[in-house]
């Protein structure tokens, strides 16, 4: 039979149930067969509980994210609808909006799996919530306006992932009654080294392609940029172009989000001008000086460079190839050697970029930043976990928040189902589970991996070899510690949830200290570039006498910070999966998925969400989708507790329930497809009353009870489509109405649950003349119909909704309404009125 795209969710579907934790085996090969299947159908959503489990797709699946789409999910509950990104945003957002609470949106996965993607539908669904006045429009446009720009600075394309993040953001969205006010960006950690050096077949941050490609002829010709196959910074690994990218458009869009998030002319020009100067240094080379003691430029044109950071090429090259020392309050200039100097220009590169970045959130921050708000919607992307085949500090970095999330996962998800299980009064059955604390406190605790490393960078002789003996001297009892047996003896491994790393120490030091010379702070402070000068006078100025913190240590602080303030808020997850290495859609392999399946720890998720239930519904839901089912036509009375418990009793499905303060808990998933089964069964014997070759679809079928035309209270079927509305005989499975969708003038439902009337216009059989005709319908769920009439929006069918706590006389007594009105009738022609 046909029922609406609107239709509520089943549990399964012909590809597996929707809801992992209603396998009837639990296991990884059960669960990535389920995954397997539903991806194959284009189903790239499941949920374990209130947990969404996204695969990446990696092609558009038509209608997957339409107005259409996006219309079912609404006011609707995280079970109602099929699985989707869309139910996660909606949980939030409705919760922010009616209980003024803080929600936060927790998406997690390797790179490629689709977190990206997955945090910016969750954006434009609660954008799509708002109100659309003026002011509330231009906050939302600022909001998501941020993605493309960030995108554009801070991701590339990897060899797993053509746009991966290379930083991690949390964007905390801010309301007022539900409408947006503003936001605050939080960035983590960009991985600045790719500036000058990628991994082969990867490439730079977008942006730099994009002002190839994008940029106009006159602007090309200012920045000496045509062609980036000719920088060094961007052709050493082999890939300039990538099929999928069109670097001329994004640069278009990303030009446009420079303007609504605020960013003058004037600044976006300078912006664009330190990025060429970035690829004019790359160019730059170095050779011994005369005397051999320092070195001198050699290749590349400084003039140019001088030029774009509007400083003196004297100054550049005195920079780039001399460093001040201060010894006894003297200070010193010291020539750098030819590699010494190569460093120093990559360190300018880097620091460069890194600042320009810094220039663009602290920006976007202003523009959106408020005080008038009252909740607020977190969205956190984060790097996923990466094993690549050289892994250095920066996955070092990236590993260990994954680490911390997977921790506050595990501990939120156990915490939530003991708080559920004990407000039901329901006995908790303990679940072992993989705890990774250890890992954890591997890096970060006193004596860990980044004390260590932060430890050497303090003394003077300190260097990558040391670092690696010290690493080994105190980390190698630990289990999930050990050192890479290689002839280099530079490396060691830890094996994370993910699985087993192996760490390159070569270049640590550098990379956590993240030093850039004095005279290189004090050169581009100098600089007539105003962007330029912002983004260093607070270095160039300082004398302080510190040691600067270590990126470690900053990384360290931003992600407890960043726990904490996850802590703080109701927590929505979001599981994500990559499919395949190809980046191909409909492709699975099942090693790949196995092992994420595996370290995401999805099987221990649904142990923990079943601990002995595998269904849990409040009362009245489960009333409202499954009474159609029980026995005869029963009239539910009284509460709904013990409505449920006759419901059940009738089913034969005592002996496998459990009844908490507001919820059924169900032990087996064979009996929650066998209610499944029989409403199924219900809706396709309505279906075969109502369509009989007709293209019309079911939206919505119940058992009610109505008024016959002698006005006496009679058991019917009523069936709701697209087309129109039908009044059924159980008995004979004969329509009593059948009234077209335009035809239908109104509905009004009760204060409380119990009724509905139809307000509809009927032809008189004498006159063929259109009459008012009320219709009372009694044991119907105001919030099932509730969303039937959601439904029927999105099938063109407006109509005026009214709410009352008394049913009217017109539908409860129409005889005694025609009186009145012919009362009413008189008067008026006497001139008087009626009370």
């Amino acid at each position: 039979f046909r029922t609406s795209l609107h239709s509520t969710m089943a549990y399964r579907t012909s590809a597996g149930v929707n809801d992992l934790v209603l396998l009837d085996t639990l296991s990884n090969d059960g669960i990535f067969d389920c995954l397997a299947s539903h991806y194959k159908k284009d189903e790239i959503y499941t949920y374990i509980g209130n947990v969404l489990i996204s695969v990446n797709p990696f092609k558009d699946i038509s209608g997957l994210y339409s107005a259409g789409t996006l219309k079912k999910y609404p006011h609707k509950q995280l079970h109602v609808n099929s699985p989707h990104i869309f139910a996660i945003a909606e949980r939030a957002y409705r919760s922010m909006a009616q209980n003024l609470t803080k929600e936060c949106v927790i998406i997690s996965g390797e790179s490629g799996a689709g977190k990206t993607e997955a945090a910016k539908k969750v954006m434009e669904y609660v954008s799509a919530m708002s109100s659309k006045s003026k002011e509330v429009q231009k906050v939302k446009d600022q909001l998501l306006q941020t993605n493309p720009l960030l995108e554009a600075f801070g991701n590339a394309k990897t060899v797993r992932n053509n746009n991966s993040s290379r930083f991690g953001k949390y964007m905390d969205m801010r309301f007022n009654l539900g409408d947006p006010r503003g936001g605050l960006i939080t960035v983590y950690l960009l991985e600045k080294n790719r500036v000058v050096q990628q991994q082969k077949e990867e490439r730079n941050f977008h942006v730099f392609y994009q002002m190839a490609a994008g940029g106009s002829s006159g602007d090309k010709k200012k920045w000496a940029v045509n062609d980036p196959g000719k920088f060094k910074f961007l052709s050493a690994s082999g890939c300039v172009k990538v099929s999928g990218i069109n670097d001329a458009n994004d640069y278009g869009e990303m030009r446009r989000a420079m303007d609504v998030v605020g960013l003058s002319g004037g600044q976006q020009g300078e912006v664009f001008e330190l990025l060429a100067a970035i690829l004019h240094l790359g160019e730059l080379t170095f050779a011994k000086s005369e005397n051999g003691q320092g070195s001198v430029l050699s290749g590349g044109d400084a003039a140019l460079v001088a030029k774009l950071l509007q400083v003196g090429e004297a100054d550049l090259r005195q920079a780039l190839t001399n460093k001040t020392i201060t010894s006894r309050g003297d200070a010193i200039l010291t020539p750098l050697n030819v590699a010494a100097a190569a460093d120093a220009r990559d360190s300018l590169a880097k620091s460069l970029y890194g600042r320009i970045f810094d220039f663009l959130v602290k920006t976007i921050n202003e523009t959106i930043s408020t005080t008038g708000h009252s909740t607020s919607i977190g969205v956190l992307d984060i790097y996923g976990f990466e094993i690549f085949q050289d892994n250095g500090f920066p996955q070092l970095c990236i590993n260990y928040v994954n680490e911390k999330l997977h921790q506050l996962f595990i501990e939120l998800t156990l915490k939530a189902e003991q708080e559920e299980y004990a407000r039901e009064g329901i006995e908790w059955q303990k679940i072992d589970y993989y705890n990774n604390l250890p890992i954890v406190e591997l890096v970060e605790k006193r004596g860990g991996l980044f004390a260590l490393l932060d430890e050497e960078c303090v003394f003077p002789n300190g260097s990558d070899k040391s670092f690696y003996e010290k690493v080994k001297q105190n980390l190698d009892r630990h289990k999930e510690f050990s050192m890479v047996p290689s002839g280099a003896r530079t490396q060691f491994a830890i094996e994370h949830y993910a699985g087993k790393v192996a760490y390159e120490t070569t270049g640590m030091l550098a990379k956590n200290k993240d030093l850039l010379f004095i005279d290189l702070i004090k050169l581009v402070a100098g600089s007539g570039n105003s962007v330029g000068q912002e983004m260093f006078a607070a270095d160039a100025a300082s004398d302080s006498k510190k040691r600067p913190l270590t990126t470690c240590v900053q990384f360290k602080k931003q992600v407890a910070d960043l726990m904490a303030s996850l802590k703080e808020c109701n927590q929505n997850y979001v599981r994500t999966i990559k499919p395949n290495d190809q980046k191909r859609g409909g492709v699975v392999e099942k090693e790949m998925m196995m092992n994420q399946i595996k370290y995401l720890g999805l099987l221990e998720n649904v142990k923990v969400r079943r601990a002995g239930y595998s269904f849990r519904l409040l009362f009245d839901r489960f009333n409202a989708k499954y009474k159609a089912i029980g026995k005869g036509h029963p009239v539910w009375e009284g509460d709904a507790e013990s409505a449920c418990m006759a419901l059940v009793k009738g089913l034969g499905l005592d002996k496998d329930v459990k009844f908490g303060k507001t919820k059924i808990f169900i032990k087996s998933p064979k009996s929650v497809f066998a209610l499944e089964d029989k409403r199924n069964k219900f809706l396709s014997d309505c279906a075969e009353m109502v369509l009989k070759g007709s293209k019309d679809s079911i939206i919505f079928a119940d058992k009610v009870h109505s008024f016959d035309k002698k006005f006496k209270k009679s058991p019917h079927v009523l069936v709701i489509c697209d087309q129109g509305v039908w009044v059924m005989n159980p008995k004979d499975k004969k329509p009593i109405h059948r009234v077209p969708m335009e035809l239908f003038n109104g509905i009004t439902l009760p204060s409380e649950d119990g009724w509905m009337v139809l307000h509809m216009t009927v032809n008189a059989k004498k006159s063929g003349e259109g009459q008012s005709f009320d219709y009372l319908v009694e044991n119907v769920y105001k919030s099932e119909i509730e969303s039937v009439l959601e439904v029927l929006k999105v099938c063109r069918a407006d109509m005026d909704v009214a709410y009352s706590s008394t049913i009217p006389l017109s539908a409860s007594d129409p005889q005694e309404a025609a009186r009145q009105a012919k009362e009413a009738q008189k008067a008026d022609k006497k001139g008087c009125t009626i009370l």
